[in-house]
């Protein structure tokens, strides 16, 4: 079941994403075989966005009708172009509306609010079923729910490290809003050993080494506890996670699976950070 709630990222597919990513973005036959396992493997929906390179056009030379799609509208893109932005993406995934579209980059509303019209009159045409927001921090929920906007998603990162969104899911809950959840790998930064931190990280080396002591101890991997600490919050609809290949997805799927029949450890200690610099 737990696999229903993964929507397959898409960066890696079209820019070369992450902190410990060092293979670049998967060949078109790789990307083949990971939309079909996640196909096969009952994943219903894959996330992505103008911005991220050539991922659209990628991803629709796939098969897309069996997942839904969420999309987002590239930063600073002026109202007025909006509409054509998300027909031009709908065209390149050759899907006739999304699940969901979300303005990527937060402070465009606040520069001008006719741009969530713009994308509330899209949701009135039928060419966007749910609409919403991709933020980084409480604070700008807070501005959301200043402004008493009707919004359906809510994109926010949830990691071991950062958990600044934990105590806001049940009002978003409460609200009807579905809450999808990314960098639930910290863009990489979880794998990472100690030793392989750079100097912008030297303020959390005891508390990485911290973790992986622990995550040692219970005989256990990153990938299972990382996993872990964001399938573990029922609050949280549908996670986020992207791979370079169909062995990445299958590591993941198999984990998940595990913690179906409940067989993935917790974490004894909270590792939650406070620090945005690194978050």
């Amino acid at each position: 079941m737990n696999a229903k709630r993964i929507f397959l990222g898409s960066v890696q597919f079209g820019l070369d994403y992450g902190i410990s990513n060092t293979a670049g973005s998967p060949s078109d036959q790789e990307l083949h075989e990971i939309i079909d396992l996640a196909e096969s493997s009952g994943i219903r929906g894959i996330d992505t966005a103008q911005a991220y390179g050539s991922a659209e056009p990628r991803l629709g030379k796939e098969e897309m009708q069996a997942f839904e799609l969420v999309g987002k509208i590239a930063p600073n893109t002026p109202t007025a172009d909006i509409r054509n932005s998300c027909l031009n993406s709908l065209k390149a995934l050759g899907i006739p509306k999304f699940h969901g579209l979300l303005l990527h980059r937060f402070e465009d509303v606040l520069e001008d609010e006719t741009r969530w019209n713009e994308i509330q009159q899209l949701k009135q045409e039928g060419l966007v079923q749910k609409t919403g927001f991709s933020i980084y921090s409480p604070e700008q929920l807070d501005v959301i729910e200043s402004k008493a906007w009707s919004f359906d998603i809510v994109q926010l990162p949830f990691n071991i490290y950062d958990k600044r969104f934990a105590s806001r899911l049940s009002s978003l809950k409460a609200q009807g809003v579905q809450v999808h959840a990314r960098s639930v790998f910290l863009q990489g930064l979880l794998f990472l050993s100690p030793e392989k931190l750079n100097a912008h990280f030297k303020s959390i080396v005891a508390h990485h080494q911290k973790l992986h002591t622990e995550i040692a101890e219970k005989n256990s991997t990153v990938l299972e506890l990382a996993l872990s600490e964001v399938f573990k919050e029922t609050q949280i609809d549908c996670i986020v996670l992207g791979v370079n290949s169909a062995s990445e997805l299958k590591e993941i799927l198999d984990v998940v699976s595990m913690m179906d029949s409940e067989q993935v450890p917790t974490l004894k200690d909270d590792y939650r950070l406070d620090d945005e610099s690194i978050l």
